[in-house]
């Protein structure tokens, strides 16, 4: 978001005062869970969902000392739950038995922290408002950990899996500064739509980048996800054209990296990342159109500048940017 904050100096301002909130979280603990919290800080060091609430809350009553808070209780709570998310899973060969126990009481820690923040500076509703969406984050992220190697049998059923987390998490985070700003209903609804869009795009567009990217340069390996067991709509697509091959390939445990680059090969022969990159345009439309309908004014042209940074990567370079109205 470093190219926002160039643009807009408000928004590198109150991020990087979110930023401070979040870097003094670790000052108490141990060793290995301070590390561990900062090594989640500077891998999340974005901030998405923290510019988010502050994003919607513009276009309420803004009160920049409560939505900073609120912004960096939000992206608290987001970081505790990816933190808890690789501990549960074990992420192969990702992290020693030691580290992921670490993850895990970095997870409880920063939770914690983000309760104990919640309780001095947010009002009982307010707080109400914060812990439900907390649960149904959680409740998608467990859904998200019971998908883990399914193959799914349509593309409804993927999509729901994937709105489940990466749709929700934005939607909640434009819900969340909206309603705290007391914005109208109206607002509230088509915020919530551009999140809920914005993150069905994104989720996608990460999808395509796991199975083509620059090695070197992203310093991951192709294919992470599939070897996780987090398998793309591009796997859908490809086992509905060639079933039996797909799941051949699927079925090696530990899958190899010479079958994953043979699957990358085989979607890319079968069209299966171009059907992708097409639902991805549909979803980025329909996030353009919703930003389109929200109020006049400076804050809706940082919506919009905020999804085309987001949404404007690799594969997606043949959309043309609409302008808004």
């Amino acid at each position: 978001m470093m190219l926002l904050g160039n643009k807009y100096p408000w928004i590198k301002e109150e991020l990087n005062a979110v930023r401070t909130i979040l870097n003094k979280v670790s000052d108490s603990a141990s060793e290995d869970i301070r590390n561990e919290i900062k090594n989640i800080i500077h891998q999340e060091d974005d901030l998405l969902r923290a510019l988010l609430v502050i994003l919607a809350s513009r276009f309420g009553n803004y009160d920049s000392d409560k939505m900073i808070q609120l912004a960096a209780i939000v992206e608290l709570l987001y970081l505790a739950s990816r933190l808890q998310v690789t501990g549960f899973i074990g992420y192969g060969e990702m992290y020693s038995h030691d580290q992921l126990l670490d993850r895990c009481f970095a997870g409880d820690y920063i939770l914690a922290e983000s309760m104990s923040m919640m309780a001095e500076r947010l009002h009982k509703e307010e707080v109400h408002a914060i812990v439900k969406c907390y649960k149904q984050l959680i409740v998608r992220e467990h859904h998200h950990l019971s998908q883990r190697f399914v193959l799914h049998n349509s593309k409804r059923h993927y999509l729901k899996h994937i709105e489940a987390r990466s749709g929700a998490i934005l939607e909640m985070c434009f819900r969340v500064g909206a309603i705290q700003s007391n914005s109208n209903d109206q607002v509230i609804k088509q915020l919530s739509r551009v999140g809920y869009h914005m993150g069905m795009a994104n989720q996608l567009i990460d999808d395509l980048l796991d199975m083509d990217h620059d090695e070197e340069l992203m310093g991951k390996t192709l294919g992470i996800n599939i070897k996780e067991g987090v398998y793309p709509l591009s796997i859908y697509y490809l086992h509905r054209v060639i079933p039996e091959e797909t799941s051949r390939l699927l079925a090696k445990k530990p899958i190899r990296e010479k079958h994953i680059r043979r699957l990358i090969e085989l979607m890319y022969q079968h069209g299966a990342i171009d059907k992708t990159r097409l639902l991805v345009q549909l979803y980025t439309r329909k996030a353009y159109n919703e930003i389109n309908m929200l109020p006049n004014g400076e804050y809706k042209q940082v919506v919009f500048d905020t999804a085309s940074h987001l949404l404007e990567r690799r594969f997606l370079s043949e959309i043309k940017v609409m302008k808004l109205t």
